[in-house]
């Protein structure tokens, strides 16, 4: 029998506070934030299968951090032996109690998409973002991580024409900042 990979569940579809210029949300047919309960049935329905898994991403077309009840649906799917659970994330809404309940409830990965070295560059891709904001979460979160956790962190920039020419900078800040300890 032949048996996914990889396991993708739209937490959040079609909501996001970024309104970014590569993005598609806008053909998103749903507009939602999955309920617990709904999370769990699905987890519990792929049980059986969990072992051939590699990943089970818990993000699509939205933005993960606006469902209040994330951290309990990653820790419902860790308990259930779940493999690589993660999710990208614009950081916006990455406050430190959010962090520490991502932590707690074992988030193996999270990548945080960050389109740009400066303010200009990344405001004028993600637009309703402000970078300082991302970027102190971001770096609050590597802080907490490297206290109290194990959580892959990686820091993604989809190049583009705006963004094209700034990868050298932008892999050398932020290949500073995480600790290789963490993989």
């Amino acid at each position: 029998m032949i048996y996914p990979e990889h396991l993708q569940i739209e937490t959040v579809a079609g909501i996001c506070s970024a309104k970014c210029i590569m993005c598609p949300i806008d053909t998103s047919p749903r507009k939602k934030i999955m309920s617990d309960s709904f999370f769990f049935k699905i987890i519990d329905a792929y049980k059986d299968i969990k072992q051939h898994l590699e990943f089970t991403t818990l993000h699509g077309l939205g933005e993960p951090l606006l469902d209040k009840n994330i951290a309990n649906k990653v820790r419902y799917a860790k308990q259930n032996g779940f493999p690589s659970v993660g999710f990208a994330t614009n950081a916006t809404h990455l406050t430190q109690e959010i962090g520490r309940h991502l932590l707690e409830a074992q988030l193996d990965t999270i990548i945080f998409s960050i389109d740009g070295i400066n303010k200009e560059t990344h405001e004028a891709i993600r637009i309703n973002v402000n970078f300082e904001n991302v970027i102190k979460n971001v770096l609050d979160f590597i802080q907490l991580r490297n206290k109290m956790g194990k959580t892959k962190i990686i820091i993604r920039m989809i190049k583009q024409d705006l963004n094209k020419d700034q990868w050298d900078k932008y892999f050398s800040y932020w290949g500073n900042k995480l600790n290789s300890n963490f993989g």
